[in-house]
């Protein structure tokens, strides 16, 4: 008899009464299997953050193992939306539990920036290559096909949009932790001027090389 009712909302404090009383799949933004995933999700930001400016600028696409690599990374991207979508959203300091309301708080907030930087590519490549064998550098229909190529590419670049989300997942350590990470502020600042380098180095290579080609072609 008489399960206990889960109401929509519940206050922030509050929400352990209802972990084992809920009929459906939902993760808590406190518990600890969401605490390790953001761990997991800021490592697969960083790499990302590296990675992708490196193989477009430096036109190094992943192959073999790292191509695997790069598959799985997207994954988890993809497996991060669908668990937020199962995922208590925190609104202010109450808890939404319905999953109809988490559905469209998610869609009003973070969803647009996930999907697309979770889009997989290398999957898209894989059908390319495998159901349109003449779209490719080497050959095809002139340089509208390769220009489509190139564009393709540049969805990866969408993958860098997680970074809005490193100070939400800072904050949830933070609180996680319930500590103060002032020594984080500094590193994040050395990071900051670190990445921009690699970035800077990253775009450079690449507009030598194609700046080149440009001029090849004008002569």
């Amino acid at each position: 008899s008489g399960k206990q009712q889960v109401p929509s909302v519940v206050p922030e404090e509050d929400w352990e009464r209802y972990v084992t009383v809920l009929d459906n799949f939902l993760l808590f933004p406190l518990g600890r299997f969401k605490f390790k995933w953001v761990l997991v999700m800021m490592g697969l930001i960083i790499y990302s953050c590296i990675s992708v400016p490196f193989r477009l600028g430096l036109n190094h696409p992943a192959a073999g193992t790292w191509w695997g690599i790069e598959l799985i990374v997207s994954l988890c991207f993809v497996a991060d939306v669908i668990l937020t979508f199962n995922t208590a959203f925190l609104d202010g300091d109450h808890l939404l539990l319905d999953k109809v309301m988490i559905r469209n708080a998610y869609l009003r907030s973070w969803f647009l920036t996930d999907a697309l930087s979770a889009v997989p590519m290398e999957l898209v490549d894989l059908a390319v290559v495998l159901f349109l064998p003449h779209i490719t550098e080497e050959g095809g229909y002139g340089h509208n096909s390769l220009r489509w190529v190139r564009a393709m590419r540049l969805v990866r670049m969408l993958r860098l949009l997680r970074l809005l989300k490193i100070q939400r997942y800072i904050n949830i350590l933070e609180e996680e932790l319930h500590a103060n990470l002032q020594l984080l502020q500094l590193v994040k600042v050395v990071g900051a001027v670190v990445y921009l380098a690699h970035l800077l180095g990253c775009f450079w290579f690449w507009l030598g090389v194609n700046s080149a080609g440009l001029r090849v072609i004008s002569d």
